[in-house]
């Protein structure tokens, strides 16, 4: 991962339990990370009871989530 930086990310063909991965153009920083482009995806793969994610955004937009 490049921090303080944008740049495009491509799911890798599988995830590790516990992880989580980009896809799309992306910029890292130490206390958050940010989609660069409409349609940026994040996947994780986490098996746990409860996970929380806290998600942002300075206009009204719409988020999908899928669960599996």
């Amino acid at each position: 991962l490049l921090e303080n930086a944008s740049k495009q990310y491509i799911f890798p063909p599988m995830i590790r339990q516990n992880a989580w991965s980009l896809d799309g153009k992306w910029s890292i920083h130490d206390e958050q990370i940010t989609s660069e482009e409409s349609g940026a995806k994040l996947r994780l793969g986490f098996a746990a009871k409860e996970v929380y994610l806290v998600i942002e955004s300075p206009n009204e937009s719409t988020i999908q989530v899928f669960l599996n």
